[in-house]
Order: C-alpha cells, then sequence, then structure tokens
C-alpha cells in the first residue's frame, strides 16, 4: 500500500522510498528525532486550523479501518466538515488534513495544512495524490487549498488563529499536476515490488524539499574527499555532469570546472595535501581586534507557533549564551553562561546577565558571525532599553 507520505518521498528519489518501505533500520537516529520535531509543530498548527472551521468532526483512528469507517459514517450523516478523512483500500491510503463540502453543488473542498510560512511545489504534489484517492474512492471534489503559516503575524495574546493562517486556492495549479502525478504512483508502486535497493545518483534531492534520514547509508561509499564536500558551490547541472563522467574524488575533479575560490583552494588542498593557509589574510583580521576577547555563542528556538507575545513565526528565541572571556594576550579564559529554565520570554534577563560581562570594550568573536548579529538585532528590538551594549 502507498500512503501520501510514502509518495511524497518517492517524488523526491525513488531510493528514499524504497528504504523508508524496507529498511527503517538504516535510518539516522537524529534525523527521524528532527523529523518528529516538524511533524510535532505541524500538528500544532493542524490544531489552530481547526479553530476555522468550529463546525469540524475528526474521523481520527490510529487503526485505519475505524478511521475509515469512521469516516463514511460522517459522510453518511451528513457532516459537512471533517478533520482527518481517511480512505484506503489495496492500493493506496490517504488521510487529508480537513475536507469541507459545498453543498450546493456535492462538491468536497480539501484544505491541505502546512507549517511552512508559503505555498510550495510539494505542497501541489501533496494535494494531487489527495485528489487522486478521494475520487477514486467517490468523493467528488471541488477546490483545493493550502492553508499555511502567514510570517508577519506577531503574537499579543492568545493565538489569533485567522490572523496567524492564510488561505490560498491552488486548484488550477494542482490540476496541472494530476496526470503526472498519477502516473507517478504507478512508477512508485513499481519502485515497491523491487527486491533490490535502487541505484540513484546523489543530486540535490538529499536535502530538497525535505532532509532524508538515509544521508549516511548513501554515503558510506563515498571517498574521503568528494565533490559533495564542495556541493555548495556547484550547480545541481555541474554536479550531474560530474557524476556522468563517474568523478567523485575531488582529487580527479578536472581544473576550470570550479570557479568558487574557496572551492578551488579546498580542491588544491586535496590534490596536494598541504593545508592552505592565508597568512596575509589572518594577520589583518588579528589586528583588527582589541581587548578584552568575547568568545560568545547563543542557542536558539524558533517554533512555528510564537510562544511569547512580540514574536513572529519561526523567529528565534534566544535561550542561553555561553561566554569566554580574554582580558589580555597572557590572561586565563574565563567561562560565563546563561541558560533559562522559565517559560517565558528569557531577552531581558538573559541580556542583563550578559551586559555585566560585555562591556563598552573589546572584540566580540563568533563562529557564525551573521547568525550571533542577528540574534542581537532581533533582541535589540525587542527590549531596546536593556540592550546598548549590543550593536547588530
Amino acid at each position: 500500500m502507498l500512503t501520501k507520505s510514502d509518495f511524497l518521498k518517492y517524488t523526491q528519489c525513488c531510493k528514499y522510498l524504497w528504504l523508508h518501505k524496507y529498511r527503517q533500520d538504516l535510518a539516522e537516529p537524529d534525523a527521524l528525532a528532527a523529523m518528529k520535531r516538524i511533524f510535532d509543530e505541524g500538528y500544532e498548527v493542524e490544531n489552530i486550523a481547526y479553530k476555522i472551521f468550529q463546525d469540524g468532526k475528526s474521523a481520527y483512528d490510529a487503526d485505519i479501518p475505524t478511521a475509515v469507517a469512521n469516516t463514511k459514517k460522517l459522510v453518511k450523516t451528513r457532516q459537512k466538515t471533517i478533520f482527518q478523512p481517511t480512505i484506503s483500500n489495496w492500493k493506496v491510503f490517504c488521510r487529508a488534513d480537513i475536507i469541507k463540502l459545498y453543498s450546493k453543488y456535492g462538491n468536497w473542498d480539501i484544505y491541505e495544512v502546512k507549517s511552512s510560512t508559503e505555498v510550495k511545489d510539494i505542497h501541489l504534489i501533496d494535494l494531487a495524490f489527495q485528489k487522486i484517492c478521494f475520487e477514486d474512492n467517490w468523493f467528488k471534489i471541488g477546490k483545493l487549498f493550502v492553508v499555511y503559516v502567514n510570517k508577519d503575524y506577531i503574537r499579543q495574546g492568545a493565538i489569533d488563529h485567522k490572523k496567524f493562517l492564510k488561505i490560498e486556492d491552488v486548484t488550477r495549479a494542482v490540476d496541472v499536476l494530476i496526470k503526472n502525478v498519477g502516473l507517478n504512483i504507478e512508477t512508485a508502486h513499481k519502485i515497491l515490488g523491487n527486491k533490490a535497493e535502487p541505484k540513484v545518483k546523489m543530486l540535490k534531492q538529499c536535502h530538497s524539499p525535505y532532509g532524508c534520514e538515509f544521508a549516511d547509508h548513501c554515503r558510506k561509499s563515498l571517498p574521503e574527499d568528494s565533490i559533495y564536500d564542495i556541493a555548495g558551490s556547484l550547480s545541481g547541472e555541474k554536479l550531474e555532469a560530474l557524476l556522468d563522467r563517474g568523478i567523485i574524488d575531488l582529487k580527479d575533479v578536472p581544473d576550470g570546472i570550479i570557479t568558487h575560490k574557496n572551492s578551488i583552494n579546498h580542491i588544491k588542498a586535496v590534490k596536494t595535501g598541504q593545508v592552505f593557509i592565508d597568512a596575509k589574510a589572518i594577520k589583518e583580521e588579528l589586528a583588527q581586534l582589541e581587548y578584552p576577547l568575547y568568545f560568545l555563542d547563543y542557542e536558539t528556538y524558533g517554533p512555528a507557533v510564537p510562544l511569547f507575545d512580540g514574536y513572529k513565526p519561526y523567529q528565534r528565541i534566544i535561550f542561553q549564551y555561553s561566554l569566554h572571556v580574554k582580558k589580555s594576550p597572557n590572561s586565563p579564559l574565563e567561562h560565563y553562561q546563561y541558560l533559562s529554565t522559565k517559560i517565558s520570554d528569557p531577552t531581558a534577563e538573559l541580556a542583563g546577565s550578559l551586559s555585566g560581562i560585555i562591556g563598552d570594550k573589546g572584540s566580540v568573536i563568533a563562529w557564525n558571525k551573521s547568525f550571533e548579529m542577528g540574534c542581537n538585532r532581533e533582541m535589540r528590538e525587542r527590549k531596546s532599553n536593556t540592550l546598548c551594549f549590543l550593536n547588530p
């Protein structure tokens, strides 16, 4: 049986689908945990979306036959809005987020809830799969909608579901895809019929549109220094061209193909076995530093549903810092830290703690400068009176 989530894995990579179905033992635990967090956030957004349809009733049950029976019962009793309607046969299984009956024509509109802040191509494929499945099970489908998060929403008090969410009619865009999606469903079934693991080129599908929990498995046969180590500076076309030529090891990359400066230096270092050091640039950078030196690192969490007033969806909550201080060239490193343990906005308390350590002289050093600067800027915007020392 092919589920909706199975099919979306297939559209990303047929090998992803096969491994998910038959070799779950090869999945990375950390990747699975990260995926679970994403799903959990999606459920939170979904629960908020239900408030838009206050007349809805849920057909959900963890047991598939029971969920299908619940759905049939709600349809038979003319329930106009159904949450988690479920249909299944020997070939496919599909559970939608929300369907709503448009009584005038007897059509069911499908609403797909997403925790993203925009409508993406994968959402259209998702809805195309749903439409095919429901129509195969004698539902007359009308319009198709994506319900997604309004990135400009700012929380003030309880979540306002009408302002927090946006609804976009994507019926026409989905209908363009229907034929190809139908053909791909057949192909996906053939992949599931294979006894051997499919062979595919590792391109950008390994992390797009979603991360893959089998990435380590697919990379286990790669050389220590591979073209994937510079994939960020390669276009999809160049990456595929190198693979077509059988080039995977960085040592085998011909001169002139790569134009990105850092990647060229990377390849030279691999080919020559010599470490590349730009001594001049390092000296120039070090000459700009002023003691005391502050080595700063923030930890953040950005939930889809803002936890506190003044925050937007996915905006970073800075809840921890680690700070090492070197007051002079010969002084020992001093370590300071802060971790918020309260369910409240930690900005003022964290900033107050940090402002007692960092003065108006010296240099702040961070591994990811743009990240720490962004955190400073956002904190100062929220609590400008307490963050005068944080120059973004």
